[in-house]
């Protein structure tokens, strides 16, 4: 390492342990976050984590200005590979995260919409946040503790379901904390069904697109006091399930898995049950995983005769589809 960073240049003894110091507080850091413990997975935007990190340890700008410098030397020296942050990326880091000390509260915007997400961004940094922006899909579970609010954009339609950012977040659930609200962004209106995806994937928060229009010089301010009007916060998944007369014990999300492996055609096509393209067996396997992990209730016994027909174990055809269509969003525009 010591040779590496030395790189040809003329570097005295105590600036090489600088370096070599700074650099072994980062390989520990990666360490920790399951990261490769020798720089190659160290790209911008885990170097711009961590040094949100050092700030909110109240380490000194001197700090963290040296622990970049220490960076650059290594990745110039070739310690890394070509994944790893650019000198010009670590620059813009450096001066992003140093602007203003009294900016502390660490934002990190998600959408697939590169637009929104650089608005966002800009806004929100300008108005006193730390803020990093990505896409949907390239949430990183090993930095996702770091930052003290994420929001996203999940009105993100991808084939027929209008908030597969919320599915994307469902597969990561397990590794975010309650300590880190997520925030959802989103436009139109959010049926009850779509507020239960958004609160079993870990959201606590679901704020329509038109107020965040209204209020963006205000939203780093809320952010940072933690006073998001009351109305935004999402309801528990128990309150929500109890709202929709759910089963309280079920899931969306590996019932949702389930029915968007069928033709789409099966939920955008309005046609009778015996005119789509499912086979009986198939709208019965459906019935029975929607009972059994969405926890969609089978219809009432009273309604049924046993003299003239045998009450259902599964709930009917017909309302598992309203359901699959209004946790889609297909409806939304109807």
């Amino acid at each position: 390492m010591r040779s590496q960073i030395r790189g040809g240049r003329h570097l005295s003894p105590a600036t090489v342990r600088a370096y070599e110091s700074d650099i072994s507080a980062v390989l520990g850091w990666c360490s920790d976050r399951g990261l490769d413990p020798a720089l190659r997975e160290l790209d911008a935007r885990r170097v711009f984590s961590y040094c949100l990190e050092l700030r909110r340890q109240g380490r000194s700008a001197a700090t963290i200005r040296r622990r970049l410098t220490a960076l650059r030397a290594a990745f110039e020296a070739g310690v890394s590979a070509d994944r790893a942050a650019s000198t010009a990326e670590l620059f813009d880091i450096e001066k992003r995260v140093l602007r203003d000390p009294s900016h502390q509260t660490g934002v990190l915007v998600l959408s697939d919409d590169p637009i929104t997400r650089a608005g966002l961004r800009v806004v929100l940094t300008d108005t006193g946040a730390l803020c990093w922006s990505d896409s949907v899909a390239s949430l990183d579970p090993a930095t996702m503790t770091v930052w003290d609010y994420i929001l996203v954009w999940v009105s993100t339609p991808v084939g027929i379901d209008r908030f597969s950012a919320i599915t994307q977040f469902t597969r990561i659930h397990s590794v975010l904390t309650t300590s880190v609200p997520v925030v959802a962004v989103y436009t139109g209106s959010l049926h009850p069904v779509v507020r239960l995806r958004l609160a079993e994937a870990g959201f606590r928060y679901a704020i329509p697109h038109d107020w965040l229009s209204a209020h963006l010089g205000q939203l780093s301010g809320l952010l940072s006091a933690a006073e998001l009007p009351a109305r935004f916060h999402l309801e528990t998944a128990f309150a929500l399930r109890q709202q929709l007369d759910l089963l309280l014990g079920g899931a969306l999300a590996p019932f949702l898995d389930e029915a968007m492996s069928l033709p789409p055609e099966a939920w955008t096509d309005s046609s009778p049950q015996e005119h789509l393209p499912l086979s009986r067996h198939g709208v019965r396997r459906l019935r029975r995983i929607a009972h059994e992990l969405a926890g969609i209730p089978a219809p009432d016994f009273g309604k049924y005769s046993a003299a003239v027909r045998r009450a259902p174990e599964w709930p009917e055809w017909v309302t598992v589809r309203t359901l699959v269509r209004s946790a889609l969003g297909i409806d939304a525009d109807r």
